[in-house]
């Protein structure tokens, strides 16, 4: 049932649009397998609930680029910093408490 609607653009699906009839195959064939293993993984563990995601079409080579951030895509052959010294005088605090300096952020798309 929810491959039905993911795929389709109804109504709690993740809207999805593709180039291509050969793309939409191949994602739906990438959703339909990682929601088999979905269901496998939750059949070994019960009470894990896994749901479908706006990523449940990615391959698991493609949530990894993601999840890394292309780290191997990424050219060592640039400029480095030459000094990673600080300015004299500077010392650092013992501890931060970023919730207290007002820098934490709600959770976001988790």
């Amino acid at each position: 049932m929810v491959t039905g609607t993911f795929l389709r653009g109804e109504p709690g699906s993740f809207n999805k649009s593709y180039e291509s009839d050969e793309e939409r195959e191949f994602r739906f064939s990438v959703f339909v397998q990682n929601v088999k293993d979905f269901e496998e993984e939750e059949r070994k563990h019960p009470g894990l609930d896994l749901d479908v995601t706006q990523f449940a079409d990615w391959t698991e080579e493609e949530m990894i680029r993601y999840l890394s951030g292309n780290l191997r895509e990424l050219s060592m052959d640039g400029p480095r910093f030459e000094s990673t010294s600080l300015r004299e005088g500077f010392k650092r605090p013992a501890e931060i408490d970023w919730a207290k300096a007002g820098k934490l952020t709600p959770v976001k798309d988790q």
